[in-house]
């Protein structure tokens, strides 16, 4: 990737940051966290829904020159060489270009099903920082596949005892604070509901449940 499009990029614009590790490990965190690409172990691979979303734009947004250009630009006026007025006017142009070929050439009804809708942040996880997002089974952090595993399972004893769903509402609360003040669980001993501070306990290896007092 540190390769890719160099042959159509200015020594000034590579200078200025454009293709290095740098810049690039936000975007592809990004792209990684919207479903259009994914790891498989040291590589990025693009995923269906990121060759369908190519697929759907236009020529100009593909080339690396294109953004090589831009960084020229915005050079030039940091450097007194051009002015901002004159490069909105192109970028306002290009919008509106961009908006009339999707408008040409994209069916609306079917883009809702091709491309992947943003996955909702549930929190922070407390092992690693990275974000936490939700699934059929599970809240995951989303460096997962990096090597943490750190997981709340829907399923997990200590909330089907209690006879109380995990909520995303719960999930997040137990990322903020460690612990959640929670209603109506139930106590399979006593026959009857009780209200309680439940305290998340993260071993770093398994996460256990436990309750404050």
């Amino acid at each position: 990737m540190e390769r890719a499009g160099k042959d159509e990029v200015t020594e000034e614009v590579e200078r200025s940051g454009l293709g290095t590790p740098a810049t690039r490990a936000g975007v592809i965190e990004k792209l990684i966290k919207d479903g259009y690409a994914v790891r498989e172990k040291k590589n990025i691979v693009c995923t269906d829904s990121g060759a369908e979303l190519i697929s759907l734009a236009p020529e100009t947004l593909k080339s690396p020159k294109f953004t090589a250009n831009m960084e020229d630009e915005l050079a030039r006026i940091a450097q007194g060489k051009s002015e901002p007025s004159g490069f909105m006017r192109e970028v306002n142009d290009l919008i509106h270009g961009i908006i009339k070929f999707a408008k040409e050439n994209v069916d609306e009804s079917k883009v809702s099903q091709r491309i992947p809708k943003q996955r909702e942040i549930i929190g922070q996880c407390p092992r690693c920082k990275a974000d936490v997002f939700e699934n059929q089974k599970s809240f995951y952090c989303s460096r997962y596949t990096d090597g943490c595993k750190f997981t709340l399972w829907k399923d997990n004893l200590f909330f089907k005892g209690a006879k109380k769903e995990l909520t995303k509402e719960i999930a997040a609360a137990f990322l903020k604070d460690g612990k959640v003040y929670i209603k109506d669980l139930y106590s399979a001993k006593k026959n009857k509901t009780y209200s309680a501070t439940v305290v998340l306990d993260d071993t770093g290896r398994y996460v256990n449940f436990k309750f404050e007092f």
